[in-house]
């Protein structure tokens, strides 16, 4: 599959960036109240938080992934993001709550 980040505001029908996942689907995405930085659950066992912009990125309009979050053993079922916290549920009947620190602008400290 594959992102794509889009203008709405402008009159331009051609996508800011595109980042491909290396997945065959997504199944959940859920974004941070900045709209800057969003995690995928896409039918795997991992969350992956993607940012718009920010250190790492070639320009502010770029789209890149930031980290994986790997503490399930099977797929992820649903994913919620507040900026501060992911909250992910799995098939392997568990719950996971990981604290997300932003450094920087663009690097994260999962706690």
């Amino acid at each position: 599959m594959t992102l794509k980040l889009w203008n709405i505001a402008s009159a331009s029908t051609e996508a800011l960036s595109t980042t491909s996942t290396s997945q065959l689907r997504h199944k959940r995405m859920s974004q941070n109240s900045n709209y800057d930085v969003f995690s995928v659950a896409a039918g795997t066992s991992e969350v992956k938080l993607y940012q718009i912009g920010g250190k790492q990125a070639k320009t502010q309009e770029s789209l890149h992934k930031i980290t994986t979050l790997t503490k399930h053993s099977k797929e992820v079922l649903h994913v919620a993001f507040d900026g501060e916290h992911v909250a992910s549920i799995s098939k392997d009947q568990t719950f996971v709550l990981y604290k997300i620190e932003m450094q920087f602008g663009s690097s994260v400290a999962i706690v």
